[in-house]
């Protein structure tokens, strides 16, 4: 579905493409189905311009554009009758022609890359690699601003040697014959030496002034309607900055922080980030070069990181903090406007963004408290705190979905986000504590998990006020060697324990219950008891709620 689609004639059915022929056959019979108005038939077409009056392309004879009919005895016939007429229609077929061309110059494959061969090879019927050298001169343009003319643009495939660009690249064409492949080669050259023109041009024009000179005419463009410019937004990543890295103990030079944050959005004005918007950020850092230090540069650079999920995380501490500030301000931003995602829809890409934000203090082991983030960055908007806790509820949901991907399951994710955004460095260290503990001793993992959840459960809803109204636990109330030996053990454990401190507790804990009845007669014994085991399932409580695991 695309939202152009047009309809034909006063046919329902929605169209991209006019549709010019069908050919539907069931062994050998024609199947009698129309569509719009076509009717079904036993023919096909052979490629459109390596195929005329029947034969292969010559260019003596009269030039034709259709391409030669061909019937189609049967579906078993169909490919190689194609193939015979210079259509392959094995997409599998005409990826590995493709793949086999750049295989030498692109060892590793990327997303980028994958996504260019998926798009040429819905392109091309007949695809036959050429080389293509464009002049030397456009070198001196930025690698990534070539690349992406090239790929983005043409659909060509850069070749880099030893990781510099050179002026080569492949071309795959449709049509290729010994008598126009030179003249297929000298087109494509010319549209590409035209672009790159243009590229240059741009570069030139934006050159002529400092980064910083752009800063100001962010002021002109709307950030989201009713929450200001992107010059406002520039002020805010400045108050986030300096909020991340004062209280979390980041020790970032602050005055070069502040300006990464000033002029991290100044490229989102220039004639190449106009032309190119994926190269924001990118082209902002070349810029940032003539003026600025090495460390900004590498911030402005790294802030628009990670792009995709598990996409390349910045790799200097300033460029994460900013790009840590950009992401909660356009979180926030999208809550406090009501432009909140759905199940099917995040237009902003919210859930992008959060996810990003994890993988990042997951990248540098920051333990940022993200409640008090923000909560601050909403201070900034100064617009009150409209949903807010459905933005918590669904942050919560992507931390969830973050430990789930790093190999937790489902019932240990649950248990170990009762510490909501406090701690998410200490959410994923528990999670992956226990899982690992499951998969390498699951007896001793399922002895520690029963014990925790016995502790938990045993203090039902009705025991809560009992135990809140005691005061200490009082050790001239133990009846039994047990009480005393837990007691000792559990007082020994900090409150905020390790996995080991609570396995050292599983076997003293089983020993109490084996030996002692909690819910005794005597009112005073029984409140003492649940004293003692409040105690214990506070210890596991505040490493994860374990009456949420699941052990078979």
């Amino acid at each position: 579905h695309l939202p152009i689609a047009m309809r034909w004639g006063c046919e329902k059915q929605p169209f991209i493409r006019t549709l010019q022929w069908l050919c539907c056959l069931c062994n050998e019979d024609v199947v009698p189905v129309q569509l719009w108005d076509v009717q079904a038939g036993n023919r096909t077409r052979g490629h459109r311009f390596l195929t005329f009056d029947g034969e292969a392309h010559d260019d003596s004879k009269n030039k034709g554009i259709d391409g030669v009919w061909i019937t189609v005895q049967s579906p078993v016939d169909y490919e190689q009758v194609l193939s015979d007429h210079f259509v392959c229609v094995d997409s599998q077929k005409r990826r590995q022609v493709i793949c086999d061309a750049i295989k030498d110059h692109y060892p590793d494959s990327d997303l980028k890359l994958t996504l260019l061969i998926d798009e040429v090879n819905g392109l091309v019927e007949c695809p036959t690699p050429v080389i293509l050298t464009f002049d030397e001169e456009y070198l001196k343009l930025p690698g990534v601003v070539l690349e992406q003319v090239m790929m983005k643009h043409q659909k060509y495939f850069p070749i880099w040697k030893e990781g510099v660009l050179t002026n080569d690249c492949i071309v795959i064409a449709d049509n290729v014959t010994a008598s126009n492949k030179n003249t297929i080669i000298e087109g494509n050259r010319r549209v590409i030496h035209a672009r790159f023109s243009d590229a240059l041009y741009f570069w030139n024009t934006d050159c002529k002034s400092p980064l910083e000179h752009y800063v100001s005419q962010l002021d002109t463009v709307i950030f989201q309607k009713g929450l200001g410019t992107l010059l406002d937004k520039t002020t805010r990543l400045q108050q986030l900055v300096k909020k991340l890295n004062k209280e979390n103990g980041l020790k970032l030079e602050e005055n070069e922080l502040d300006r990464s944050a000033y002029l991290c959005k100044a490229d989102l004005v220039t004639q190449m980030v106009y032309e190119f918007p994926v190269l924001q950020g990118v082209i902002g850092s070349f810029y940032a070069k003539k003026t600025e230090s090495d460390v900004v540069v590498s911030a402005i650079r790294d802030h628009y990181l990670p792009l995709q999920s598990q996409g390349k995380l910045p790799d200097s501490p300033m460029g994460a903090v900013l790009a840590l500030a950009d992401r909660i301000d356009t979180i926030v931003a999208c809550y406090v406007n009501d432009q909140i995602p759905t199940s099917s829809k995040d237009p902003l890409g919210v859930r992008r963004a959060m996810l990003g934000m994890l993988a990042i203090l997951d990248r540098f082991q920051w333990s940022i408290n993200l409640e008090e983030l923000i909560n601050f960055s909403y201070s900034c908007f100064g617009k009150g705190e409209s949903n807010k806790d459905q933005l918590r509820s669904f942050f919560l949901l992507r931390v969830k979905h973050y430990i789930m991907e790093s190999g937790i399951s489902h019932d240990i994710a649950d248990a170990v986000l009762c510490h909501g955004m406090t701690d998410f460095l200490g959410i994923l260290s528990r999670a992956k504590a226990l899982m690992s503990y499951a998969k390498t001793d699951y007896d001793g993992y399922k002895r520690l998990v029963d014990a925790g959840g016995r502790c938990i459960t045993i203090l039902k809803k009705d025991h809560v006020g009992e135990v809140s109204r005691k005061g200490a636990i009082n050790p001239d109330l133990f009846e039994h060697d047990s009480e005393g030996v837990l007691f000792q053990a559990v007082t020994g454990v900090s409150e905020s324990p390790a996995l080991t401190d609570l396995e050292t507790l599983v076997p003293v804990i089983e020993t109490y219950f084996d030996a002692v009845m909690v819910m005794d007669d005597d009112e005073m014994v029984r409140h003492n008891r649940l004293m003692t085991v409040s105690c214990v399932a506070t210890r596991f409580k505040s490493f994860a709620q374990f009456e949420k695991i699941v052990t078979g």
